[in-house]
């Protein structure tokens, strides 16, 4: 066919990495698929360049990108005014997922500290993404702002932990923030959380140890235990609709000299 190419992720000399065993195997040329293929093992990594960054994804057996990142230079992602575009599709496939999600030896979306990554200031998701995987903005410096758009319905675990991100913002989404998503952001200030009509899942710890001053939650949200863990900086706290909360959600708050919870909300 005429179409844009898969090619397997080398890691050195005639080497290719296989999640399947963790380990390199000898290959005798490189793998390609054709652009419309289905039924991949979701575990091997692609290889694309496009306008100048070279991506490294992986597929699911529909051919939908579920893990996608990159090492190169992201400049040329970066608009003018400061926002970074994640790509809706790489070799001709739909992005769904973005980071590779492992722990470990794993990949941020983009680099987290070289050349370009200071530069972005805000997130554009396109809406075929519908996960963040684990680790995928893990400890970027970038001083953004991050909008979790309602197309959204999955923050992996430690998303954002540890980075430089300056407010967030979840807007009407329906589906689970992971624990530790945004744990330990020293750079935050805000932060506004709006449950969609089907509800929000605010995992433990997801904000642990964040240095929000500002938190306003509201529509249908779930606070688990210990969400807001330890924000000693939090001294400003809106919550309003269908918010039920768990037990220590703001444990460890200790600028925050009460909190009120009006009517409608729920408290385990």
């Amino acid at each position: 066919g005429t179409g844009e190419i898969d090619t397997a992720f080398p890691v050195g000399g005639g080497m290719y990495y296989s999640e399947e065993n963790g380990t390199a195997q000898e290959v005798e040329k490189t793998i390609t698929v054709v652009e419309n293929s289905v039924e991949f093992d979701t575990k091997t990594w692609y290889e694309s360049e496009q306008n100048g960054i070279v991506w490294h994804y992986k597929l699911d057996g529909n051919g939908d990108i579920i893990g996608l990142y990159t090492e190169s230079n992201i400049d040329p992602i970066i608009d003018i005014t400061g926002t970074l575009n994640i790509p809706a599709r790489v070799a001709g496939r739909t992005v769904i997922a973005i980071g590779d999600g492992t722990e470990g030896d794993h990949h941020s979306v983009i680099p987290a500290t070289s050349v370009g990554v200071s530069q972005w200031k805000s997130l554009s998701l396109p809406t075929t993404v519908k996960t963040i995987n684990d680790y995928a903005f893990f400890q970027t410096q970038a001083d953004a702002d991050i909008t979790i758009p309602a197309t959204v319905t999955k923050v992996g675990a430690k998303a954002f932990y540890d980075s430089q991100v300056k407010s967030v913002n979840i807007n009407r989404m329906s589906g689970t923030v992971g624990s530790l998503a945004f744990g330990d952001c020293s750079n935050l200030s805000n932060i506004t959380i709006t449950g969609g009509q089907e509800g929000l899942e605010i995992s433990t710890m997801a904000f642990q140890g964040a240095s929000a001053t500002s938190v306003t939650v509201s529509g249908k949200t779930t606070l688990n235990k210990q969400s807001f863990e330890n924000c000693a900086s939090l001294n400003d706290l809106t919550i309003t609709g269908s918010v039920s909360i768990g037990e220590y959600a703001f444990n460890g708050c200790t600028s925050l000299p009460k909190v009120y919870m009006p009517a409608g909300r729920s408290e385990e």
